[in-house]
């Protein structure tokens, strides 16, 4: 087994309980192979460290009835369609962000056959259960009275947080906003899912100021944001450009920029007797480490470094200081609570502006989305949201864009109750990726960007085991958004009943989707007519691809590619097949 499968299966048996494996001990025992019979050894031993584990893990009830989203693709597989009258293309540059409506179970099945660790950031803003119909699960509202409330919750998580797992890349990170009502369950789920190791920060997000005093106890002003890396190791984060230092701790100034001073001996730091030495200054003044409370304090510096930087120390009322420099970037912060964080009208009221209308009760401040992509994207990182309620995620991508000329591109993915996709968040991309006039009859500037538009739809089947030539092939037919969104390529050059050719300004991506191969050298030629022209690679899709690059050698910078068993391989593996 590689690392990862003996994580998953490390993480099969910690999660079933003992009353389960002595189910499966008995049925085992039922058959007399000498196979089996030390396969039930090794169960029986498992169950005897079980008992004996002193480690502690998140249990929750399982699921009393699946959730109808699940059982579906036990026999439909999912796809995407393009609403291409939706489309919103601003410049020539044939990028694009995407936004997929639909149930993010489905959208994130699809993101794993296409977006496999590519994502660099995720930012999630799941339901909170705050039993005030903020959380539908199998399409009913879960109230207070429900006893299976965090259960279903969790349930609900961590088969969308594992599939957003596999999505990152090693050295990137996700954001989930939370508040009290799950915290701390959310924390022991997702040490689970993403290792513990891998815990970053809880940054604590003061989201209000209460100027009356209304609570029963305490006045709750504040929110969380669990921060969980793939690999913590290769984790690099920005620096903070946007956070004010307060001017009273720099209260000195020379030719280079403001300062404090810190004394440079120390009782924090171990303690060496090397470090303990005399420091004459220019007036031949003695200085040795103090001793404070009784006791021996060291200086910081080797006498080496007090030499070659003497002239940068500040002795001052017998003391020896250094110089610490006001940075114009700092380390991010675990605690938010400037007031541009803060979930005040304002931000409403932009929602308002935009669309002139109140759509959304509780947007998450611009700004603070800004932040957390200022701190961990790059200016070409792809960033994913798949519980994007209110958009802000978007509007902070392009925002960021405009700041500093960057390129990042963004996943979206949002159902449709009540509408909110097509008539809120729809519309705020629209309005806001062109030049518009705000509720108050002001011309607001575009932030550019373009947006495909696409919907969940489905290829019957019978079952995930079992898939006849025909649905294959059916498949196929309907996978060119899928590869289309993978390749990162949607301008369609042609398409007839054999195949579909697309471009971008640097590759062309073909497929050949019938069984029958009689067509595949004809197609090969026009590949080669239009490489001719354009000194492209080609990355070609095959139905059944029983080819290899050998067999098109007149072809340069040529890619074979399998369709549609590695799609199926990916929902095999999604379902448990």
């Amino acid at each position: 087994m590689n690392p990862e499968e003996l994580k998953q299966t490390y993480f099969k048996i910690r999660s079933s309980s003992v009353e389960h494996l002595k189910d499966l001990i008995h049925d085992l025992k039922w058959n007399k192979s000498d196979e089996l019979n030390e396969k039930i050894r090794e169960l029986e031993q498992e169950l005897e460290n079980l008992k004996n584990t002193k480690k502690y893990w998140l249990v929750w009830d399982s699921e009393k009835e699946h959730e109808q989203v699940v059982l579906d693709c036990q026999t439909k597989l999912p796809i995407l369609k393009e609403e291409k009258t939706r489309k919103i293309i601003n410049d020539n540059s044939w990028d694009s962000n995407l936004l997929i409506e639909w149930d993010n179970y489905h959208a994130l099945q699809v993101l794993n056959y296409t977006h496999k660790e590519a994502i660099d950031v995720i930012y999630i803003d799941p339901p909170y259960n705050t039993w005030n119909k903020d959380f539908i699960y199998n399409d009913k509202y879960i109230d207070k009275e429900d006893t299976y409330r965090h259960s279903k919750w969790l349930n609900f998580m961590d088969k969308r947080l594992r599939l957003a797992h596999n999505l990152l890349k090693e050295d990137w990170v996700i954001f989930i906003s939370i508040d009290d009502n799950e915290q701390a369950q959310l924390k022991l789920l997702c040490d689970e899912i993403f290792w513990e190791e891998n815990f970053v920060a809880k940054i604590i997000w003061k989201k209000k100021q209460w100027w009356w005093n209304d609570s029963t106890h305490i006045v709750v002003e504040h929110e969380y944001i669990y921060i969980y890396s793939k690999v913590l190791s290769k984790l690099i984060f920005n620096l903070d450009s946007e956070h004010v230092l307060s001017d009273s701790l720099y209260p000195f100034k020379d030719e280079k920029w403001e300062y404090w001073l810190v004394t440079l001996d120390k009782t924090s730091i171990r303690f060496s007797q090397s470090l303990v030495y005399e420091i004459i200054d220019k007036n031949w003044n003695i200085y040795l480490p103090r001793i404070v409370k009784w006791r021996q304090s060291c200086w910081r510096w080797w006498k080496e470094k007090v030499k070659n930087e003497f002239d940068s120390l500040v002795f001052k009322d017998w003391k020896v200081y250094t110089k610490y420099y006001r940075p114009e970037w700092v380390t991010p912060k675990s605690l938010l609570y400037d007031t541009r964080f803060w979930r005040t009208e304002t931000w409403k009221e932009l929602l308002i502006e935009i669309l002139w209308r109140n759509s959304f009760s509780y947007p998450k401040p611009l700004e603070l989305l800004k932040h957390l992509l200022r701190i961990s994207t790059r200016d070409n990182s792809l960033v994913a949201d798949f519980m994007a309620w209110s958009w802000t995620t978007w509007h902070a991508v392009l925002d960021l864009n405009k700041e500093d000329w960057g390129n990042r591109k963004f996943i979206l993915c949002t159902n449709n109750e009540n509408n909110i996709c097509e008539e809120i968040t729809y519309e705020r991309i629209k309005r806001v990726s062109n030049w518009y006039t705000n509720s108050k009859w002001k011309e607001i500037e575009w932030l550019w960007g373009n947006l495909r538009y696409y919907k969940t739809d489905f290829v019957e089947i019978e079952s995930l085991k079992e898939i006849t030539d025909k649905q294959k092939l059916e498949l196929t037919y309907n996978a060119w958004e899928l590869l289309a969104i993978k390749e990162w390529i949607y301008n369609e050059l042609e398409k007839n009943d054999f195949w579909q050719i697309f471009e971008n300004k640097t590759e062309i991506v073909a497929i050949y989707f019938k069984e029958s191969t009689r067509k595949v050298q004809e197609m090969k030629e026009r590949l080669k007519e239009i490489q001719t022209k354009k000194w492209w690679k080609v990355k070609w899709y095959i139905y059944n691809n029983p080819f290899d690059k050998t067999d098109f050698k007149d072809l340069k910078w040529l890619e074979l590619k399998d369709i549609p068993d590695p799609i199926l391989k990916v929902y095999r593996e999604i379902n448990r097949v």
